[in-house]
């Protein structure tokens, strides 16, 4: 244990002084262009995502705004990076500077009221790093919002939509020699209603030559200004208000609506290491050191009463048990040790079991080592979708633990069939997310998300499935089945001994439902920023703190999957290898039952499609979590097991 809290302490302060989420350094110097980039648009009460240009926004020039370069993790995830025609150069300050002209039809104005109902963001790049949007509240958000509505007043009325038509990009730079480097990307946006149509302008002549080109949209060169006021302000920008004098909004309708942008450079003494702190979940570190300083208190004492009790009760029933034997004295063995012939009785339906056990580890390595490597640096949070493709390599290679550990269980246990077992491990946990993935993907080609797996991801899958991870599972199996079997300590009778009636706190599903209330409540803390990370949009990279979560994990439910199975010894039942797998497997329906109170308390899904999502990724994650707790469960115990009775003498 003491190991273990040490090691977990080195990653942590290892991890937080070395791995800095970002990219690789990138300075540019006075006049060199920035390149903008546009992620998805998406939205916390939809969950579904879509490409920027699934609204009409300003193209390019050239109308190039094909994807750039996306892994298989960004694919899954629905993040697709497109270029746009926004002109940035470093420290070049642009004022009112016109992106395009675009005639708005009937579909496209209720596409943006669409979204803008829903709440939509859309998500801008500038360097690696997304442009943060703060509201008039003092809350930040990744992204910028499309615009916003103005309810009705009477019932007579309609529902008034704007879009929000000017940014203003304020990036911060970190002087470097003769060069600088962008450490902050804020978007301040804005509705601006155009000049009237009778006052010409170089961008509304412009509209004009191109709308006799082509009457669908217009679009201007991304390099031309709007006219503006002799003393440089944008009073001629927009439409004023004849009685606030305030700009007119932009109304969402029909017709020509013009884009433009500002850009304003703000010098920084935050350096480029740190640029990734403003997007910390929630900002503050504090309440993750607490949490696992709790955990780790909670752990220990745990730990070392657990440890203290069974060394005492188990070590003097191992002692005594021993002299009786020495001695001519016949006597009765009595609790855990009349089970010397019956505990190591192969369950029911040990092929399944088995191809459990080989999961969980197959999971658990994945785990583990995906951990390791976001904690060294070696996963990069700015290049999206790089954390689930890590996942899914380590996933689809780690399948030669599933295979070796499932065979080396299952021949233990005296199976015959190792091929079936080999195809269960295989194919079980692959085939239910599968099953599930493939249910949402039909809801999100439906909806048309940028979500939806396109054929060539859904081949990229089923290649790493039956192309590397069933080859390596059967790999695994072969080594692991052609080993000699383990030997247990004693063996078993061909009947089994009769199970008297247990008490009620001993009964299976009481058992069941203790057994995961403690793990979970190790990790509760944690796994509410994660599923504020995933389902509210905000960033997640403290993978130090995840690190020592899942160690607190693994202690935890050792601990009381080997507390429980002794109870259950000591009631004379030995039927504990598929209870023990159970015990510390229920976790996961906590996490379920969490995510349930979670989607009544903290999310506004409105559609359909968006609530299936949620619940079926929650149930994928929960099934994760059954598995990889149950696998700690079952092998904890039978360490356990094995110790004690060996330490017994059986005759």
């Amino acid at each position: 244990m003491l190991r273990l809290v040490l090691f977990a302490s080195l990653l942590i302060f290892g991890a937080i002084s070395f791995s800095i989420p970002g990219v690789p350094i990138q300075n540019y110097e006075n006049g060199n262009k920035i390149k903008v980039f546009a992620n998805e648009l998406d939205s916390i009460k939809t969950q579904l995502n879509f490409k920027y240009y699934f609204l009409k926004f300003c193209e390019p020039s050239n109308h190039d705004t094909s994807l750039t370069n996306e892994n298989l993790g960004s694919k899954l995830l629905g993040e697709s990076t497109q270029i746009t025609p926004y002109n940035v150069r470093m420290n070049t300050t642009e004022h009112c500077q016109k992106l395009c002209t675009m005639k708005f039809d009937a579909e496209d104005v209720k596409n943006f009221a669409w979204m803008i109902e829903r709440e939509y963001y859309a998500n801008l790049v500038i360097d690696n790093l997304p442009a943060i949007y703060k509201s008039s509240t003092g809350s930040s958000h990744v992204g910028y919002p499309l615009g916003y509505k103005k309810s009705k007043q009477t019932n007579k009325e309609k529902d008034e939509y704007y879009i929000h038509n000017h940014l203003t990009f304020k990036i911060e730079y970190y002087p470097q020699g003769n060069s600088s480097r962008i450490v902050g990307l804020t978007i301040e946006p804005k509705s601006l209603g155009r000049l009237p149509p009778e006052v010409p302008t170089k961008a509304t002549d412009a509209s004009k030559k191109q709308d006799a080109k082509d009457t669908k949209d217009t679009t201007t060169p991304p390099s031309e200004s709007l006219d503006t006021a002799d003393d440089g302000t944008e009073g001629y920008c927009f439409r004023h208000d004849k009685v606030s004098g305030k700009p007119d909004a932009q109304k969402l309708t029909t017709g020509y609506i013009s884009f433009s942008y500002d850009v304003e450079f703000i010098e920084s003494n935050k350096a480029f290491g740190s640029r990734w702190d403003t997007y910390k979940l929630l900002g503050n570190e504090n309440i993750h050191w607490w949490s696992i300083l709790n955990s780790f208190i909670i752990n220990f004492i745990l730990t070392a009463v657990i440890g203290y009790i069974m060394k005492r009760t188990v070590g003097n029933d191992i002692r005594q048990y021993n002299e009786l034997r020495t001695s001519e004295d016949i006597q009765e063995d009595r609790g855990w040790k009349q089970l010397s012939r019956d505990v190591f009785r192969p369950p029911s339906k040990a092929l399944l079991l088995s191809a459990l056990i080989g999961t969980g580890v197959q999971v658990g390595s994945m785990f583990f080592l995906t951990l390791v490597f976001c904690c060294l640096g070696f996963v990069e949070h700015s290049y999206r979708g790089s954390l689930l493709t890590t996942v899914l390599l380590f996933y689809t290679f780690m399948g030669m633990f599933a295979g070796y550990y499932s065979a080396r269980i299952y021949k233990m246990f005296n199976g015959l069939h190792w091929i079936k077992c080999t195809l269960v491990t295989a194919t079980l946990y692959p085939l239910i997310n599968f099953i599930i993935f493939c249910g949402i993907n039909i809801l999100l080609v439906f909806e048309e998300s940028s979500s939806a797996l396109d054929p060539s991801t859904t081949f990229a899958l089923i290649a790493l499935w039956f192309g590397i991870s069933i080859p390596l599972v059967f790999l695994g199996s072969l080594i692991g089945y052609k080993k000699q079997a383990v030997q247990n300590p004693s063996k078993y009778n061909p009947i089994p001994k009769f199970i008297k009636p247990q008490p009620m706190y001993l009964n299976a599903n009481v058992l069941c439902l203790l057994g995961g209330l403690l793990p979970f409540g190790s990790v509760f803390i944690e796994l509410v920023f994660i599923m504020m990370s995933i389902w509210r949009h905000s960033f997640y990279y403290l993978f130090a703190f995840l690190f020592a979560v899942l160690l607190i994990l693994v202690i935890t439910s050792a601990e009381i999957s080997i507390v429980i199975t002794y109870l259950q010894l000591c009631n004379g039942n030995h039927r504990v290898w598929w209870k023990s797998f159970f015990n510390t497997g229920s976790i996961g329906l906590y996490i379920f039952c969490y995510s349930i109170f979670y989607y009544y308390t903290e999310l506004e899904m409105i559609r359909f499609s968006s609530i299936i999502l949620y619940f079926g990724y929650m149930f994928a994650v929960s099934f994760t979590f059954f598995v990889f707790c149950g696998t700690i469960g079952f092998l904890s115990s039978y360490w356990f097991i094995r110790t004690i009775y060996a330490s017994i003498r059986i005759d």
